[in-house]
């Protein structure tokens, strides 16, 4: 039986785009080394190539679901790390978690409800009581 890994369910699309976010931020393929002397170097092919609209990145909120992401279990961290960073084959993650196909499946559906169950519960801080002069 084959699995959809990248499927969301409707109740998990909000985490889905968070995790987006994260995966965007996280991702340490995107990131290139550029020599200092070419730092400041615009290419011409702008003349001819409309430029391409890349997504904002949200960084704070990236860095608060790295957190919540390191906050997880370790088989659900490292299946929604697979899931959203790294994408290799889904044999090689099952292998390095010793999991099915299918207890991947479920770890990766596991990891974004405990995702959605965290992030959402909001935490309320007595206001600070400060004395206004009059």
């Amino acid at each position: 039986m084959k699995y959809d890994y990248h499927h969301v369910s409707p109740e998990h699309a909000d985490i889905h785009a968070r995790l987006v976010n994260w995966a965007l931020w996280a991702d340490p393929r995107q990131r290139s080394m550029i020599a200092p002397m070419f730092r400041l170097y615009k290419s011409k092919a702008r003349q001819w190539h409309t430029p391409e609209v890349k997504p904002a990145l949200d960084t704070l909120d990236a860095i608060k679901l790295e957190q919540a992401v390191r906050a997880l279990p370790p088989d659900q961290r490292e299946s929604i790390r697979w899931a959203y960073v790294r994408r290799c084959s889904p044999l090689r993650q099952c292998r390095a978690i010793g999991c099915t196909y299918e207890g991947l499946y479920h770890l990766i559906q596991a990891g974004r409800g405990n995702l959605a169950v965290r992030l959402s519960a909001t935490r309320v801080y007595p206001e600070s009581k400060v004395a206004i002069a009059a």
